[in-house]
């Protein structure tokens, strides 16, 4: 949802004004007022790429307190060691930091991506008169797949943040190596499956950085 958010400011703003302004650029020339609203629409998408910002933060603050906790549940039940005093040291903030700016970059991305699809959209349909319901199609799809692309970046980089977070508390604990089980989903990946009980290092493996979880 709030990888989305980005693309609603964009849709937003082709319902309520873009195209009703382009109707009209079809019978007079009104270029520079869609230039214009097309600016502010991505200075509305910057603000709220910034809000996404702090609301990541503290969101994958909270994921990586969960995550810790059952990494100390999980080590008490099975070894009867209690983690919890070290927790300070096996818990690095510069993960967050790292995924936050990742993340920020990627809906920076998306918003960008939409901007440039619809004005080309819009810019091109005026030139060639191209009917509105035309321009509304082609810019529906737009957001259409926007929408998509960010789906699969809020669930890719979920999973990659928690696949992080396993990597560094285990081999601050003092953990080299893995074993990989792979999910035991309906359809899984030929090449987890393949990997299924084989032992890897946490560096110098061959895996191309698909991590555990991911």
């Amino acid at each position: 949802r709030r990888m989305v958010a980005v693309v609603d400011i964009w849709a937003a703003s082709a319902r309520t004004y873009l195209l009703p302004e382009y109707a009209r650029t079809l019978t007079r020339d009104s270029i520079p007022d869609l230039a214009v609203q097309i600016a502010a629409t991505d200075q509305a998408a910057v603000r709220a790429t910034l809000d996404f910002g702090s609301w990541f933060r503290g969101w994958a603050s909270d994921l990586s307190e969960w995550h810790l906790r059952k990494l100390v549940a999980s080590v008490l039940s099975q070894l009867s060691i209690n983690l919890a005093p070290f927790a300070s040291a096996i818990n690095d903030p510069a993960v967050i930091e790292a995924a936050l700016a990742r993340n920020v970059a990627l809906v920076r991305s998306v918003s960008d991506e939409t901007r440039a699809k619809i004005a080309d959209a819009i810019f091109r349909g005026q030139q060639a008169g191209t009917s509105t319901a035309d321009v509304t199609r082609e810019i529906s799809a737009v957001l259409g797949q926007s929408r998509d692309r960010a789906k699969r970046i809020a669930t890719d980089q979920t999973a990659k943040l928690g696949a992080t977070l396993d990597q560094q508390r285990q081999e601050a604990m003092g953990f080299t190596h893995f074993k990989w089980w792979h999910s035991r989903k309906l359809h899984p990946r030929e090449y987890h499956v393949a990997r299924d009980g084989k032992v890897y290092p946490w560096r110098g493996n061959d895996l191309n950085g698909d991590l555990p979880g991911i």
